[in-house]
Formats: structure tokens, C-alpha cells, sequence
């Protein structure tokens, strides 16, 4: 059994998988409307992988938003420090004419190297925010957390040398992509507690 340093991780998680669209939880939420950023807390993670059906709007409320319709970008700010629990926020900007909402999580992707060899991480979700729908006004925007355990090497671990990420909004099978300007990851994607999980979409974002 292969032992991690170094790292804090976050809680349990469920075996992971890979699928192509991104996940919502049951039917159930409130809905918000995306304003000011969340205040960050400690989480877990409940579920895995990148699978599932965003919930039912409520009454009055906009269509999905569509991947063509949303603009997904880093939120400035991001620190990094190595060796330790990461967080970096994405942010999903309506470019449409119209509201829309999103609701649950996003799928993502983590595509780099391990080894010198072609790797893909679908991360799994964590539960530190509660889903609910978020409606999105034009040139608004919302927000998610890659939360992800830094890794320089040092520690003895198997490291992934992530590229890029990929990223489905939920409850869309459409993808967009973002270079990844941060720091390798330990790998953890066969692991039962891994430090590197995706948060559920909130209200936020510039």
C-alpha cells in the first residue's frame, strides 16, 4: 500500500470514474442569483467522477446555460504554495443575451503527464458546497473550486504534470478547456481519499 506525505486531505471519497457529461445532484436546491464570492470553508468529498443530471429549475426560473453561451476563466487572486492543499477558483461568465442557471457540478478533467506518458484525471466532487441553482445574468458570472494537492517532487509521491484542464459545465456534454498555470498534482486517482476533487458551482465570480 503506497503511503502519501505531505499532504492534508480534505475527507472520504467514492471510487472515481469517467464519464463525458457533467453532474448535478436529486432534485432538490434552492436558487440564487450569482453576486458576491462564497465565503471558502473546509469540505469533503461525497461523490466521484463526472457523470448525472443538473436538478429542475424552479418556477420563474431561466434555461440552463449552454457551454457555447459561457465564457470559463481563473479567478485572479489564486495562491499557491508547494506541497499543500491548492484551491483555484473558475469562473463560468454568461456571454448570451439571456439569464441562464446552472445547478450542481461541474465535470473536470485534469490532462497532463505521469511518467513522461499521456495521462486523464476526472476528478471526483466534493460536498464544502451545498448545490443549489445559480441564475447567471448577462455578462454575470459563477463560480466552482479545483481544490488539489501540490506536489514539487520531494515527497516520494507518483506526480502529475497537468497541461490543461477540461471542463463541462453541469448537465452539458459540450467541453472548454483551460491551460494550467500551477503546480504538478500528486496523483491520487486510484486512491481512496484523494487531496484533489472538484466543488459544486456557487454564486461569485468578477
Amino acid at each position: 500500500m503506497r503511503v502519501l506525505r505531505g499532504l492534508g486531505v480534505s475527507a472520504a471519497v467514492l471510487a472515481t470514474g469517467l464519464m463525458a457529461s457533467a453532474c448535478g445532484p436529486d432534485e432538490t436546491g434552492s436558487t440564487t442569483v450569482a453576486s458576491t464570492a462564497p465565503t471558502v470553508r473546509a469540505g469533503a468529498i461525497t461523490a466521484a467522477g463526472s457523470p448525472g443530471v443538473a436538478g429542475t429549475p424552479a418556477a420563474g426560473a431561466s434555461a440552463k446555460c449552454r457551454t457555447a453561451d459561457l465564457a470559463a476563466d481563473y479567478r485572479p487572486g489564486t495562491k499557491t504554495t508547494a506541497n499543500t492543499q491548492v484551491e483555484v477558483v473558475v469562473q463560468f461568465k454568461n456571454t448570451g443575451s439571456d439569464s441562464c442557471y446552472l445547478y450542481g457540478w461541474p465535470g473536470v478533467d485534469l490532462v497532463g503527464t505521469v511518467n513522461g506518458q499521456a495521462h486523464t484525471w476526472s476528478l471526483g466532487r466534493g460536498d464544502r458546497d451545498k448545490p443549489s441553482q445559480v441564475v447567471i445574468a448577462p455578462k454575470s458570472a459563477a463560480q466552482f473550486a479545483i481544490e488539489y494537492g501540490a506536489d514539487d517532487g520531494t515527497l516520494g509521491n507518483q506526480v502529475m504534470k497537468i497541461d490543461k484542464v477540461v471542463i463541462t459545465p453541469p448537465d452539458e456534454t459540450h467541453q472548454t478547456s483551460l491551460p494550467w498555470n500551477f503546480q504538478n498534482v500528486t496523483l491520487q486517482d486510484g486512491a481512496t481519499h484523494p487531496s484533489t476533487f472538484v466543488n459544486a458551482v456557487v454564486t461569485g465570480g468578477n
